[in-house]
C-alpha cells in the first residue's frame, strides 16, 4: 500500500510525504520525494514503480516516479512549453496497463511512457476535472467541467462518446467533481462525488458503460472515490 502523510498542523497541505507498507501494517517506509510535497500516488502494473504529483507550489506541479523498494527518484514530466503562468501543473497521475503514465495537463488528459517521452494528448475537451482509463485502454471516463457532465470519451480506437451523468449538479450539490472507477471487464462503472468543500460526498452510483441502468446503491449517502476490488 502507498499513502500520503501530511505534516501535523499543516492546514494548507503544503507539505506531504509518501509512505509504503504491507497490507498488515508492517514494513512502513518513507519514500524519497525530494524537497517538495508528494501526493496522489499510483502503482505501476508490475508493482515496482510509483508515480506521484510533486509540488513546489500550488501552480508548479510535475509528475515524478520512485522505486517502490526505495530510491530512484526521477522526473517524468516538465511544464508544457508556453503554458500560462499559474497553469504549469501536471496532476493526477495514473497508469495504463501497457505501462504508460496518464495525467492532467491544461485540463486535458495526456500520456507519456515511463521515461517521460512520447507525449500524447488523449482528450480535446479543455476542461477535464478527473478521469479514469478503461481496462482495455480505449476509453476514458471524464468529468467534463465544460458542460457539467460525466462522460465516456474515446481514446484511440475507443467506443463512441456516452453521457453518464447530466447535469452532475442533479446528483452532487455545490459545483462538484465526480470520481469514477471501472470494473475489470470494463462493463460497469462506479461513481461518487464530493463538493468543493471536500466533506459532503454523494450517493454511490453504478452504471453500465453504455450509459444504461443508472442506480444508486441503497444506504450509501456520503460516498467518495470509489474503487472496485480486483477479481
Amino acid at each position: 500500500m502507498v499513502y500520503t502523510v501530511y505534516s501535523p498542523g499543516d492546514d494548507d497541505a503544503t507539505h506531504a510525504d509518501l509512505w509504503v507498507m504491507n497490507a498488515d501494517g508492517s514494513g512502513q517506509r518513507q519514500l524519497d520525494t525530494g524537497s517538495a510535497k508528494g501526493d496522489w500516488a499510483a502503482w505501476s502494473p508490475d508493482g515496482k514503480t510509483i508515480v506521484f504529483q510533486r509540488a513546489r507550489t500550488w501552480t508548479d506541479l510535475s509528475i515524478f516516479s520512485v522505486n517502490a523498494a526505495g530510491g530512484g527518484l526521477k522526473r517524468v514530466t516538465r511544464p508544457a512549453p508556453g503554458a500560462p503562468v499559474g497553469q504549469q501543473a501536471d496532476t493526477l497521475p495514473d497508469w495504463a496497463r501497457d505501462g504508460r503514465v496518464l495525467f492532467l495537463r491544461l485540463s486535458d488528459v495526456y500520456s507519456v511512457n515511463a521515461a517521460g517521452r512520447e507525449l500524447t494528448r488523449l482528450t480535446n475537451v479543455g476542461n477535464v476535472g478527473e478521469f479514469a482509463l478503461s481496462p482495455d485502454g480505449k476509453s476514458l471516463a471524464i468529468g467534463n467541467n465544460s458542460n457539467g457532465t460525466v462522460e465516456i470519451v474515446p481514446a484511440p480506437g475507443g467506443r463512441p462518446r456516452v453521457t453518464l451523468l447530466k447535469p452532475v449538479s442533479d446528483y452532487v450539490a455545490d459545483n462538484p467533481y465526480v470520481a469514477v472507477d471501472w470494473t475489470q471487464d470494463g462493463r460497469v462503472l462506479a461513481m461518487a462525488g464530493s463538493s468543493l468543500k471536500g466533506v459532503d460526498g454523494s450517493r454511490l452510483y453504478v452504471i453500465s458503460a453504455d450509459g444504461s441502468g443508472l442506480s444508486a446503491v441503497p444506504g450509501v449517502d456520503a460516498a467518495m472515490d470509489p474503487a472496485w476490488r480486483p477479481e
